[in-house]
């Protein structure tokens, strides 16, 4: 089992930024995890072309946006202080969501944490900053809603499963993250209004094949599986269980076709308010014993 230790934060200046600021510092002092808070100056972006950094107006402007930029970095690493967490603030340069995935990337971060502006139905961007570390990372990310109220005691994770290889990468990072033993895992299969009833038993075939993947690992999880809609199903699995993380699978950076990408990631942020973690397909779970049913991706 991979420890879980290494977590970074991209940052700006948007609400749902400090509500990621605050989960991050939960979740780093569940998992005894550092942090790492990332911001950065796009000096191209912020200058309108490098031909233009040496006019004076511009060369205030940087500075200012660098003050801003310090300004966000100490109030993150107040919080983390405030809980006696091991933090560090970065100042980068460029795109705030590249340069966060290309040290993250570098460093072996557990997860990127970055918030999400998305408007709840009524939207299907998730905000600049979110989609761009989404798009980019291999690393897991994890999605804050600026809706997320913390549980006052963490309960259990809900993940999504599906039968691909994306959704045991999203299956192994759950058990990293809850390799403590306190937290409760469900691994969730929803099986889509055009599965007939004679599947049934080859669905529960897969949660069994699931169940005993997690043993393997040394974690006990349990396992369920509802008919509906996926998001709906699993929208109604976190509430019943006061899950305060949903884990889905992507099947790389770049496109988001595997389930539960974008159904989940994107529907899921707008309209179930605890974080979204999406989890790139792993090369290292070819090498585990894979699961023996493979499934397409319910809708």
């Amino acid at each position: 089992m991979k420890p879980f230790n290494k977590v970074f934060v991209a940052l700006d200046d948007s609400h749902a930024s400090n509500i990621a600021v605050d989960y991050a510092a939960r979740l780093a002092h569940r998992a005894d995890a550092t942090l790492t808070f990332c911001h950065s100056v796009d000096l191209a972006g912020a200058s309108g072309g490098h031909s233009a950094f040496t006019a004076p107006n511009n060369i205030v402007r940087l500075s200012t946006l660098r003050r801003n930029g310090q300004a966000l970095l100490a109030r993150a690493q107040a919080t983390a202080d405030a809980r006696a967490i091991p933090a560090r603030g970065l100042e980068l340069v460029g795109s705030t969501a590249a340069a966060t995935v290309n040290v993250a990337s570098r460093r072996g971060a557990s997860a990127i944490v970055v918030g999400t502006e998305a408007a709840r139905r009524n939207s299907r961007s998730l905000g600049l900053l979110a989609e761009d570390v989404l798009r980019l990372s291999e690393q897991p990310v994890i999605l804050v809603s600026k809706a997320y109220a913390p549980l006052a005691t963490p309960s259990s994770i809900v993940v999504a499963i599906d039968g691909s290889e994306a959704a045991k990468a999203a299956l192994s990072f759950a058990l990293d993250l809850a390799a403590d033993r306190r937290t409760r895992i469900v691994a969730m299969h929803v099986l889509g209004k055009h599965v007939s009833d004679g599947s049934v038993g080859e669905r529960r075939a897969l949660l069994e094949d699931v169940v005993t993947f997690a043993a393997r690992r040394g974690v006990a999880i349990d396992a369920a599986f509802a008919r509906g809609h996926v998001v709906d199903e699993l929208a109604a699995a976190v509430k019943m269980l006061k899950a305060d993380l949903l884990v889905v699978g992507s099947c790389g950076p770049g496109t988001l076709r595997a389930l539960p990408v974008p159904t989940i990631a994107s529907r899921a942020t707008r309209e179930i308010d605890v974080p979204v973690a999406v989890v790139r397909k792993s090369t290292e779970l070819h090498q585990a014993q894979p699961l023996r049913v493979a499934l397409a991706a319910a809708s």
